[in-house]
């Protein structure tokens, strides 16, 4: 009986050891933090895996993969703990669109790359609205 186990558990061991196979990793930045005017924001990443389950990072996304786990890098900045630190004049040239080189420590020798579109400004515009003028106060 105690062989029999012993020969159950080696055939299951490989098994459970075999990891889930990334396919796509998606990076999302944080909309609220108008990377348009300010060159930092929160990041999180979504792994999509072959068995198409998906899991998310800590912070931004709220998943269960903590970023010391993750190592992402970038040739227009920095990325610590799932926030993004970019150079505008570095990013400007690909229309702000920032190449991400990810890996994990799960998974040696393996890294992955994402594309991060982020947005930018084309134009301001301001209005006048002469209602808002007060009456009697000389702008000098």
């Amino acid at each position: 009986m105690f062989r029999m186990m012993i020969i159950a558990l080696v055939t299951a061991l490989p098994a459970l050891a075999q990891q889930k196979e990334i396919v796509r990793i998606e990076a999302e930045y944080d909309s609220s933090s108008v990377v348009e005017l300010y060159s930092s924001s929160r990041i999180g990443l979504k792994f999509k895996y072959a068995d198409s389950s998906e899991r998310k990072t800590a912070g931004l996304l709220g998943g269960d993969i903590r970023w010391n786990q993750v190592q992402v890098q970038t040739p227009n900045g920095e990325v610590r703990n799932g926030v993004l630190q970019f150079s505008r004049n570095a990013a400007r040239p690909d229309n702000y669109r920032l190449r991400l080189n990810i890996t994990m420590s799960g998974y040696p020798g393996k890294s992955w790359e994402t594309d991060l579109q982020l947005p930018y400004l084309t134009g301001i515009r301001f209005r006048h609205y002469s209602d808002s003028l007060k009456r009697g106060f000389t702008f000098t």
